[in-house]
């Protein structure tokens, strides 16, 4: 896999178990996409870009985003995936 530049995760959480009239069971894990990496600008907005000053550079860093993002939606269906075949076995 590519290397990406990492502002984007995830993580799996194993799901929140509900009540019936059959007792206690776990509901399917839960994935959510996160930020790993961020600053606050002056104003307390979460920042996810360095400085960018012209039109390549805002390009490159979307681009860069945009991979970060793709790479973590294979990521977190990969292990959604792990996790439900691990729950069935």
């Amino acid at each position: 896999m590519d290397k990406t530049i990492g502002v984007f995760d995830h993580i799996v959480l194993g799901g929140v178990k509900h009540h019936d009239t059959t007792g206690l069971y776990p509901a399917s894990p839960i994935v959510q996409v996160c930020l790993q990496q961020w600053c606050k600008s002056e104003n307390a907005e979460v920042v996810i870009t360095p400085h960018l000053m012209t039109a390549g550079e805002i390009d490159s860093q979307i681009d860069l985003l945009i991979a970060d993002l793709e790479a973590v939606r294979i990521r977190a269906k990969s292990a959604l995936a792990l996790t439900d075949r691990k729950e069935h076995c």
